[in-house]
């Protein structure tokens, strides 16, 4: 694969960081777009053609967004916007691929876990419910960072035809690189190598496809052929 010019939003967080090192030491030519940076940038509001007008991006990767199954409304409907405004700049810059960070909150997943349900490719996607985050807020029982992730692959998968686009439904990425300490911490762990490996061979991709990722471990909750196969 010959080395890309690829630009990261989000590029300042834990995963955006993890990757920042990784594509480096490949070789890949990295461009920061994070209101964090040195130079902050705020996508909802600065334009983000600005990026694109000295170099020529191949790959964006897509991490830009609040996080966390607790935000509330009005962030859920900044981060599709701030999908929607990412998806329109890179296809009128000619950007040949995006990779997004979705996330298994795609799956009303640890309802799932309870229930004995496994999760494969064919698994529809459902808003997850935080009963035990809100007993008392209906608004927030169900997951507005879910909502957010679901509807930002739906615009994503809009511009199929312009872009190759991957949306990659993230398990959990720890700090300290090890599960959560909670029922299915195990079963929906990603390791930081594991994640980093799965978007070095996102690069590379050609297509529109979604993709369940998390580490292999020893409960039969995901099922991991799909990715196992992209991964060859």
């Amino acid at each position: 694969m010959k080395n890309q010019k690829i630009l990261i939003t989000g590029s300042e967080g834990l995963i955006g960081t993890l990757l920042q090192e990784n594509l480096r030491s490949e070789s890949h030519t990295i461009y920061r777009c994070d209101k964090k940076f040195s130079y902050p940038f705020d996508l909802l509001t600065d334009n983000f053609s600005d990026y694109f007008k000295d170099f020529e991006v191949d790959t964006v990767i897509h991490l830009a967004g609040y996080a966390g199954p607790k935000i509330s409304r009005e962030e859920m409907n900044e981060n599709t916007e701030i999908t929607a405004r990412v998806a329109y700049t890179a296809r009128k810059n000619n950007v040949k691929r995006i990779i997004f960070s979705s996330s298994i909150h795609v799956y009303d997943f640890s309802n799932m876990y309870e229930r004995k349900e496994k999760i494969n490719p064919e698994t529809p996607v459902k808003v997850h419910s935080n009963p035990d985050y809100y007993k008392d807020d209906a608004e927030r029982k169900v997951s507005n960072y879910s909502k957010s992730k679901i509807t930002s692959e739906v615009i994503l998968r809009c511009y199929h035809h312009d872009m190759h686009i991957l949306n990659l439904r993230l398990g959990a990425v720890n700090r300290d690189n090890q599960p959560a300490k909670n029922p299915w911490g195990n079963a929906t762990f990603l390791k930081h190598q594991d994640l980093c490996r799965i978007v070095t061979k996102g690069l590379s991709f050609e297509g529109c496809d979604n993709l369940v990722c998390v580490s292999e471990n020893n409960e039969d909750f995901i099922d991991r052929t799909k990715l196992e196969e992209f991964l060859q």
